[in-house]
């Protein structure tokens, strides 16, 4: 769910009840935030078993890119259609995007 402070979460629920949060990350922001620890791995890995689609995500990216994290509307996870995933931005244009979960 969302990291914040519960005082602004229940001041902002209003607001994230109907829109969607989105936030600007980078990709040492995004792998350390999803690190797996598992008993596959000796050592952590980003995005555990998804890591390979992470790498083929990481890629794509180019100079000049934004990477951003989207959740959709609170209310959207009440109707078992949210997703939170990584979308990479090039000139204001969605390129790629990377799944984190879904319900």
């Amino acid at each position: 769910m969302i990291k914040m402070h519960p005082v602004k979460f229940f001041l902002m629920y209003p607001y994230l009840w109907y829109f969607p949060y989105k936030k600007e990350y980078t990709i040492e922001q995004a792998e350390k935030e999803h690190l797996v620890y598992g008993q596959l791995w000796e050592e952590p890995v980003p995005f555990g078993k998804m890591n390979t689609f992470w790498e083929g995500f990481k890629s794509k990216i180019q100079e000049g890119d934004k990477l951003y994290l989207y959740r959709s509307p609170i209310r959207n996870w009440f109707r078992l259609a949210g997703v939170e995933k990584f979308i990479l931005e090039r000139d204001g244009r969605v390129i790629a995007s990377h799944v984190v979960a879904s319900n």
